[in-house]
């Protein structure tokens, strides 16, 4: 779960990007079928999973879901 992925990237388990690419490809294996993603914005998504990443290095900690992918419903 989230709590789980946060911990891993605190832990240095993992990184920020490294998540964030496993779940773009399951995107795209998926969502052509479920078409439950219509905007992506995978390119700034990757950029700000770097950002986290740096700013873990230093601490610098953006929340208890720091580095964990998410998806925003548009209504």
């Amino acid at each position: 779960g989230a709590a789980q992925i946060a911990e891993d990237i605190r832990m240095r388990k993992t990184t920020a990007r490294d998540v964030l690419e496993v779940y773009l490809a399951r995107v795209e294996r998926f969502n052509p079928a479920l078409n439950a993603i219509i905007c992506s914005d995978a390119e700034g998504a990757r950029q700000r999973a770097d950002e986290l990443d740096r700013l873990g290095a230093e601490e610098l900690w953006q929340g208890p879901l720091h580095g964990v992918p998410m998806t925003i419903k548009e209504s």
